[in-house]
C-alpha cells in the first residue's frame, strides 16, 4: 500500500525524512492509519485510501 508524505527538504535532514517515513509505514502496518481515517470516512472506504 501506498502513503505518501512530502516533507521539506529545508525544515528536515535525510535522516529525519527517513523517520517519519518509518513511522508512516508503522502506522499503517499496525492498522492506526486506518482507525484514523475511519474517523472521517467510512471504513470501506478508508480501507480503500490504504489500497494502492
Amino acid at each position: 500500500m501506498a502513503v505518501n508524505l512530502l516533507i521539506s527538504k529545508r525544515k528536515f535532514s535525510k535522516e529525519e525524512s527517513r523517520q517519519w517515513g518509518a513511522l508512516i509505514k508503522a502506522i499503517v502496518a499496525d492498522g492506526t492509519m486506518l482507525r484514523l481515517l475511519s474517523k472521517y470516512a467510512e471504513r470501506d472506504a478508508a480501507a480503500k485510501m490504504l489500497t494502492p
